[in-house]
């Protein structure tokens, strides 16, 4: 990493606290305000941070650290949402402000057979383009320029059919330099679709860009577990056949006839070679499961915001029982805009889209293991980086570690040591040619892991407590 010059002290402080402490996500947003002295690629990880270039232009004193979402120079989303969405009638410290709450999934046309869930993401942007409420949305989509090392990127889509081409989500990581570049040169009303930290991002570019400011009309967030490095998409590759050097395109979320419930999903890779299509059931690949966080970017880890509270939409998989049979999926909906609220209604009254309403305690419960994370233990995260006085973004969660239990200790730090383990273990395995090297490598942390996560549960003894007597004594009465 090269390192600023004491000309420019913003950039300097933003490269000796953000991206020195790992908790740059790769948005983008400080080389779309500082174009004149930064520029994003990727790490020897395939993690996208910034990197000092040569004077491009003009020379800007905008200060970059006023648009970066783990800066403490910049405005937290609860600051930013109260700003936005100041009538919204409802609040909480979860979801933030909303203006409804909603269960759903499209019933027009195959957005939802395209999708990764119910397909409202893809649905809602190409229905604000319909509507003539924006003429253009940025989202991510395979990378038009293979020599870039990516296999995704954020593009434009002008037209419904390309807006559609950007159905499903992808666990890889974009930045957004590129596409604000074309929004600050091009008259044209735009939406963004975008994980909630880089939304975060986005309003703050709003406000520090004339030009985004007025083009930038309507942002539709994802609810999030954590962003992947580049690898993560190269070991899915890697198992079902195709070496990273040759991985084309990977469908994350491959929807088959054969699932029983909206968890059963396949995996579908392409590459050059003499494997050009492959497919695995997600459950047959070793290490996949989300709680391990195999290529998370620590960042992650230090974010409170799960449902994008600064969004105008925020949209994700419905995780609650009744809706997990279907395999179509069903996504859950916060509307936080006006306009937004209304074209929901508007769309279910028309029968465009199926909506089921959702409280907030349904909502939250949803995307329970998220929360846990996010605050639970982020506040123990917080407080050992505290302990080790090592700089760390402020956050709305406090520190602290009373509240947690001997186990979930244990788990939240096997989560950093798989985290930060599978960066380095894949780079390893790929300089030897040898995947087995990678999971040979994980193996007694991800063991050790499960062994924290069921054994010491005591959950899990009182089932087996349950199993066994049952088995002694077959009338005794359900415990369960």
């Amino acid at each position: 990493m090269s390192a600023a010059q004491p000309e420019d002290p913003a950039i300097s402080d933003l490269f000796q606290t953000v991206v020195a402490g790992g908790f740059c996500v790769g948005c983008g947003a400080c080389a779309t305000l500082r174009p004149d002295r930064l520029a994003m690629g990727l790490d020897k990880y395939g993690r996208l941070v910034p990197h000092l270039v040569e004077q491009a232009g003009a020379a800007s004193d905008m200060d970059p650290r006023a648009v970066c979402p783990f800066s403490d120079r910049a405005k937290n989303e609860d600051a930013i949402a109260a700003e936005t969405f100041p009538a919204a009638p409802y609040r909480n410290d979860q979801i933030g402000r909303w203006g409804s709450l909603h269960a759903g999934y499209v019933t027009q046309g195959e957005f939802r057979k395209d999708g990764t869930s119910g397909g409202m993401t893809n649905w809602v942007a190409s229905e604000l383009m319909r509507r003539g409420l924006v003429d253009a949305v940025l989202h991510v989509k395979p990378a038009s320029r293979p020599s870039s090392g990516l296999i995704f990127e954020y593009a434009v889509s002008h037209t419904l059919d390309e807006v559609r081409t950007g159905a499903k989500t992808r666990y890889y990581p974009c930045e957004l330099s590129t596409v604000m570049d074309y929004v600050r040169k091009t008259p044209l009303r735009f939406a963004l679709v975008s994980l909630p930290c880089f939304a975060r991002a986005a309003r703050l570019l709003r406000k520090n860009d004339r030009l985004i400011g007025e083009r930038l009309k309507f942002q539709i967030a994802l609810v999030c577990g954590h962003l992947k490095s580049t690898a993560y998409a190269e070991y899915y590759g890697w198992t079902a056949g195709i070496h990273p050097r040759d991985l084309t395109y990977l469908d994350f979320r491959y929807k088959t006839a054969q699932a029983q419930t909206a968890k059963d999903y396949f995996i579908q890779a392409k590459g050059k070679g003499e494997m050009p299509e492959s497919f695995l059931e997600n459950r047959d690949v070793f290490g996949t499961d989300w709680g391990l966080g195999f290529f998370k970017l620590k960042a992650c880890d230090f974010c409170d915001d799960v449902l994008g509270e600064t969004a105008d939409i925020t949209l994700g998989d419905a995780w609650l029982p009744r809706f997990d049979h279907d395999p179509a999926g069903t996504n859950i909906v916060v509307a936080r805009h006006p306009a937004l609220v209304d074209l929901i209604a508007d769309a279910a009254a028309s029968g465009h889209i199926h909506l089921e309403y959702l409280c907030a305690e349904d909502v939250i419960r949803s995307q329970d293991a998220g929360f846990r994370h996010r605050r639970d233990g982020l506040a123990y995260r917080l407080y050992l980086q505290d302990k080790a006085g090592g700089w760390r973004p402020r956050k709305r969660v406090a520190a602290g570690y009373r509240h947690l239990t001997l186990r979930y200790r244990l788990l939240f730090r096997l989560r950093e040591k798989l985290r930060d383990l599978s960066h380095q273990a894949f780079a390893d395995a790929v300089d030897k040619n040898s995947l087995p090297d990678f999971v040979k490598a994980m193996r007694p942390v991800v063991s050790l892991y499960w062994f924290v996560h069921r054994q010491m549960n005591p959950d899990y003894w009182r089932r087996k407590l349950v199993q066994r007597l049952s088995r002694i004594f077959p009338r005794l009465i359900n415990l369960k």
